[in-house]
């Protein structure tokens, strides 16, 4: 439950229960658990679960949720939890919260996760706090109230729990219920990526790469930003491949930039995908590979990033790494253009004006032009101007008047990083 994954609700047992109030069967458990025997664990367990101890039903609970020592049954850890929650133990109302909310072992209700949430809150159980933070501040079974949030989210992060001191520092940054406070936001987000969350380690690694809050730093930057990656985080590894790739807080480095690159494009970010892909085609850091490079660039394309559509359509053009195809070229240029991507914008527009790929339309290049000519530096309104002469006036009154309507039907499209 966070602003980009609905998390596990499968928690770590350590510090959670007060080890010096265990009975000697418990501990004997604790010690086959550490030492990862966990059959040895359940059966110590199980005994004083069965006679209503608290701490052992929730800790069967996690047994059988993770599937250690018994075989893996929800529903069977959600009955253990609902046992232990109902004595008042802490963790096990938070745990049964999450069951219920995202509806495995138990019925899913959102209203059913709330109360549990709250219960454990009243407890002082910090990651509870976190959880019932959320839901106020997407408004799921209560009413959105950021405020509220960001308050529980600060009694979370002040009590450990790194995904609250991470969501905090997220709210803090963007001024959600309270004031926007780049530099709180660095704390909070620093705390959170100590602790290893690797979320909070990407954002710490952006704040230093903008200089939001922290001194700006490429080199800190970069360190924060492979400590996420390392931990399987796509934009992290992405980030990574681009500083090497660039020489940004680190020295030029294409080989290492394609083996991140290549992780993050595996997993499906197109940005990655489309930079791997002109890697191979200039064989920078890699071998060169036209056919390579067309493979990478096609996977982004297909996901909709424009750079991609866009360099996708030249190498059909020239036929590199893909069969020579005008009016393929077209498609994938027009993909591009009508998403807002300039240089497709002006690209499309040559191959009207010329017939290359599409009938020859003056009409439709002019108006290509005159779209790409808003952008500053594009150098397509001398294009359209030079245009004019072949052209009555009724043709550029209508070849603007498409423009116009076509301004009006679409919003500015969003950033693309490409090289």
């Amino acid at each position: 439950m966070n602003r980009r994954t609905t998390p596990s609700a499968s928690f770590l047992m350590i510090a959670l229960l007060c080890f010096g109030a265990c009975s000697t069967p418990k501990r004997t458990g604790w010690r086959a658990y550490d030492r990862g025997d966990y059959t040895a664990a359940y059966e110590n367990w199980a005994p004083a679960a069965a006679a209503g101890d608290a701490d052992a039903q929730y800790l069967l609970g996690v047994l059988h949720e993770e599937g250690r020592g018994v075989e893996r049954d929800v529903g069977e850890a959600g009955r253990w939890y609902a046992l232990a929650a109902e004595q008042g133990c802490a963790p096990a109302q938070n745990n049964l919260g999450l069951f219920h909310y995202v509806g495995i072992g138990v019925p899913k209700s959102h209203e059913t996760a709330a109360a549990w949430f709250a219960r454990a809150a009243d407890q002082g159980f910090a990651r509870a706090k976190t959880n019932l933070g959320v839901l106020y501040l997407f408004g799921q079974s209560v009413d959105v109230d950021e405020a509220r949030a960001r308050a529980l989210f600060r009694e979370g992060a002040d009590g450990g729990d790194a995904r609250a001191q991470r969501l905090l520092g997220a709210m803090c940054a963007e001024g959600l219920g309270g004031e926007r406070d780049a530099s709180a936001a660095a704390r909070w987000f620093e705390r959170a990526a100590e602790q290893g969350d690797r979320d909070a380690q990407y954002e710490l690694g952006l704040l230093y790469k903008q200089g939001a809050g922290v001194p700006a730093s490429d080199p800190l930057a970069l360190a924060w930003f492979r400590r996420a990656a390392e931990q399987g985080s796509l934009e992290a590894q992405y980030a990574v491949g681009w500083m090497h790739l660039r020489g940004e807080g680190t020295a030029r480095d294409p080989e290492e930039a394609a083996r991140w690159l290549r992780l993050a494009g595996d997993g499906g970010v197109p940005v990655a995908q489309a930079n791997l892909g002109i890697q191979y085609l200039q064989g920078d850091g890699v071998v060169q590979d036209d056919r390579e490079g067309a493979r990478w660039l096609r996977r982004a394309a297909d996901s909709g990033f424009a750079m991609a559509q866009h360099n996708l359509g030249l190498l059909h053009i020239k036929g590199q790494g893909v069969a020579r195809s005008h009016p393929e070229a077209v498609r994938w240029l027009r993909m591009a253009a009508e998403q807002g991507f300039t240089p497709s914008q002006v690209k499309l527009a040559s191959m009207y004006e010329s017939g290359h790929g599409v009938a020859r339309d003056l009409i439709d290049a002019y108006m290509w032009y005159a779209i790409a000519g808003e952008r500053e530096g594009s150098g397509a309104g001398a294009e359209s101007e030079r245009l004019e002469a072949k052209m009555t006036e009724v043709q550029v009154s209508y070849a603007r008047r498409l423009a116009r309507d076509w301004k009006a039907e679409t919003s500015d499209p969003p950033l693309v990083v490409s090289r």
